[in-house]
């Protein structure tokens, strides 16, 4: 038989563990299902808040291309080669466009981070902004 002592150790650590676990399922569950994409466009310098992301559409059995329909794709593709990610917009599966509003790093200017999610992963993103003359522009994650 364990002693007294032994068992109230057992119980004392056992109860850590469950209050760590619950603790740190918390802060995981805080970020929401968007934790990894947050944490890759924080790597770009950009500060997101869970409530800077849109969940603009959401299709399966998709691929970008359909999702971006009539729109221009070239400087889309090109700004996100130049961030890393795969940008293969002919590529099928589940497509979650998401739209996060934040500010610029450096200016403190407000853009529109644009990403297309293809079964989890990140597929395709570029940024959004607006020129001096208001022109919308497109530009690569992290460029200036």
């Amino acid at each position: 038989m364990i002693g007294k002592t032994a068992r109230t150790v057992m119980l004392i650590a056992a109860a850590v563990l469950v209050i760590g676990a619950v603790v740190l399922n918390f802060v995981l569950d805080s970020r929401g299902g968007y934790a990894e994409l947050i944490t890759a466009l924080e790597g770009f310098g950009y500060t997101v808040e869970m409530d800077d992301v849109i969940l603009a559409d959401s299709r399966t059995e998709c691929t970008v291309d359909e999702l971006l329909e009539e729109a221009d794709k070239a400087e889309g593709v090109a700004a996100s080669r130049r961030a890393g990610f795969p940008s293969d917009i002919y590529k099928s599966g589940t497509v979650d466009l998401l739209l996060v509003v934040c500010e610029e790093a450096d200016t403190g200017e407000p853009v529109v981070i644009t990403l297309f999610v293809l079964d989890g992963s990140i597929e395709l993103a570029f940024v959004q902004y607006s020129d001096e003359g208001g022109t919308v522009r497109i530009k690569a994650l992290g460029e200036s």
